[in-house]
This record gives structure tokens, C-alpha cells and sequence, in this order.
């Protein structure tokens, strides 16, 4: 159990970044037509999927802030904090 319990953490963490880099380039307005923004969104669009309706009144262009986004976020680490808590220690 030792072994998935950390080789857990790197994963949920990448996720984590990919997610927080996508809310900081809406945040920062980056443009679509950028290929490594494109290249980020695609990826990403997996994962705010589920929560996508609650962004659905957004602009496309421009400065947005992703509620979904910002939200999977904080369920993703309370997620892996319970997830820690949980697992026996050994």
C-alpha cells in the first residue's frame, strides 16, 4: 500500500499544475490561437468537463475566470488529503 500511496502523489500533483496553469492563462487572457495554450486547453478540457456549465456564460476571448476550474482543484487536493489521512501508515 506504501507503494501506491506515493507513487499517487506525483500524478495528482501534474494534474494539479496542468489545472492551475490553465486558471492563470484564462486569468492572463493567453489566446487560443498560441499552440502550447491550445496544446494546455486540450489537455485540460478533460478534466473541467464535468463542471464546464458552470463556466458556460463565460467569453471565449478575453479574461475569464474559470469556476470549474478552480473548483476541481480544491476537491482534487481535499480528495488526495483524505486519500493521505485514510491509508494506514507504515
Amino acid at each position: 500500500m506504501r507503494a501506491a500511496k506515493t507513487s499517487i502523489i506525483p500524478v495528482v500533483a501534474l494534474v494539479v499544475a496542468l489545472l492551475v496553469c490553465r486558471l492563470i492563462v484564462l486569468l492572463m487572457a493567453g489566446r487560443p490561437d498560441n499552440a502550447g495554450i491550445d496544446l494546455l486547453m486540450q489537455i485540460t478540457n478533460v478534466l473541467v468537463w464535468p463542471l464546464a456549465w458552470l463556466d458556460a456564460t463565460q467569453p471565449v476571448y478575453g479574461s475569464r475566470f474559470e469556476r470549474g476550474t478552480l473548483t476541481i482543484i480544491v476537491v482534487t487536493l481535499i480528495g488526495l488529503r483524505l486519500y493521505m489521512r485514510r491509508s494506514p501508515k507504515s
